[in-house]
């Protein structure tokens, strides 16, 4: 197992990006998808954070659907 994580530098300013609306004909896709994820433990829950980001949904090629985590402009 793999975890990842991301050094932050001692100056750096928690970020907190706007959420995004999600469609509505794939709302119940990505909510299977963020639970698929969740139940195999590759993300957890944390109460409180400073720091947030958005998840986006991206169809592949072969039309299966995955999730990933928006980190750009996290300045």
């Amino acid at each position: 197992m793999i975890q990842h994580t991301i050094e932050l530098m001692l100056s750096a300013k928690p970020y907190r990006k706007n959420q995004r609306l999600v469609n509505p004909r794939i709302e119940e896709v990505m909510k299977q998808e963020f639970l698929k994820i969740l139940n195999a433990k590759i993300i957890y829950p944390i109460k409180h954070s400073t720091w947030v980001v958005n998840l986006v949904l991206v169809r592949k090629k072969n039309r299966e659907i995955r999730l990933y985590v928006d980190f750009r402009n996290m300045n």
